[in-house]
């Protein structure tokens, strides 16, 4: 039995020349080049890459390269990735025998398997795993064998998927192809609608995307080099009445609300309160209770004082955040009248006979001692 000892070999000139100068196929440090030293040498290989930054794709002029019988090579484009272009060409060719393994490495615009980015010669197996196969006019996978381990994706049905991986399945591509969508690479972005979100198999899933986009963004890691970011939802808040079991009027100067939260992606959510008069409301007298979507807010006047003070109370889930507001205001000792705004209103009478009107929102109308009378909008009344 031979023992493979694996070499390590680095090509780098032809890709820091690719703006100015067009692959030699000559040149020593080309992908090419490389490749030919690696075939036939009986050596496990793997070829790397020294790129500078901004600079990593390349673009083949002279057709595809070809990897010998009995070889066993591997692509590795580096933490950064790399692309290599096929252009008008086939980019790889495996002849029957020999083994390619690629890493961090994209190859675009020369089909599939068969129909132009690798060729696969009968007799060979492509390995597949997290890989999203599509858009080859010839049939992405015909006349080509494949080992399934799992998260692939084909937009047709020469792939034959199935399991984990999904044939005849939308690849939900954006059709504007190879984009700068952040990172040193440029990728192909996934629309909202693909198949491929979510889908791919955990235990082959990289923790970054092509980019450095971190995975998973949802329930599992996305299919291919980009990972789709979650996208945010500001979260919801709505003030609501008191109730019987829980009184709305905690005192002459003091009353709590009910706050209904919400949110789209499920994030844990905080509160904060600030006060537009903090001689009548101190923002350390709005204090928050309860828990998951049902919060209360205990507001406190200082007591003696009269006036009125506007209370935003903020709903946070670390990245945005949404806001509601309470009109507060407080009567004296004699005979007041209080009447609410359109919104939310928390109304003290103190004592005395006084005339409490709450407007649009559901309101706390706290009394106190006296004949009072309540009245409109959607109101608690102790």
């Amino acid at each position: 039995m031979r023992t493979l000892k694996e070499r390590r070999l680095t090509c780098a000139c032809a890709f820091i020349r690719h703006a100015l100068d067009p692959e030699d196929d000559s040149s020593s440090g080309t992908l090419r080049a490389a490749v030919s030293a690696s075939n036939g040498n009986g050596e496990a290989d793997t070829i790397t890459f020294d790129l500078p930054e901004g600079n990593r794709t390349t673009t083949l002029t002279s057709g595809q390269i070809d990897f010998s019988a009995s070889e066993q090579t591997t692509i590795d484009g580096g933490a950064a990735g790399v692309t290599v272009n096929g252009g008008a060409s086939r980019v790889l060719q495996v002849v029957s025998g020999a083994r390619l393994d690629l890493k961090n490495l994209t190859v675009a615009n020369g089909g599939g398997i068969y129909g132009g980015g690798i060729h696969n010669n009968p007799g060979g197996t492509a390995t597949l795993r997290n890989t999203i196969v599509a858009n080859s006019p010839g049939g992405n996978c015909s006349g080509s064998s494949i080992t399934d381990e799992g998260g692939n994706l084909d937009d047709g049905s020469s792939c034959r998927f199935s399991g984990t991986s999904q044939s005849n399945a939308q690849d939900g591509l954006a059709p504007d192809g190879l984009q700068d969508n952040g990172g040193t690479t440029k990728t192909i972005a996934l629309l909202p609608e693909s198949d491929a979100i979510d889908a791919g198999v955990e235990a082959n899933c990289p923790q970054t995307d092509q980019r450095g986009v971190g995975r998973p963004q949802g329930a599992g890691c996305d299919i291919g080099a980009f990972e789709l970011e979650k996208q945010n939802a500001a979260p919801k808040i709505t003030v609501v009445a008191g109730s019987g079991s829980q009184s709305a009027c905690l005192s002459n100067s003091s009353g709590r609300i009910t706050l209904e939260l919400s949110d789209a992606n499920d994030d844990p959510l905080t509160l904060s309160a600030t006060s537009s008069n903090t001689r009548l409301v101190p923002n350390s007298n709005v204090s928050f209770g309860g828990s998951g979507d049902t919060r209360t807010a205990a507001i406190s006047t200082v007591s003696g004082r009269t006036g009125s003070s506007t209370v935003t109370i903020t709903a946070s889930d670390g990245q945005s955040s949404t806001t509601t507001t309470v009109t507060v205001k407080a009567g004296g000792n004699g005979r007041d009248t209080l009447t609410g705004t359109s919104g939310a209103d928390l109304l003290f009478g103190q004592n005395g006979d006084d005339t409490l009107s709450g407007l649009g929102e559901d309101d706390v109308l706290c009394g106190a001692n006296g004949n009072d009378q309540p009245g409109g909008g959607s109101d608690s009344f102790d």
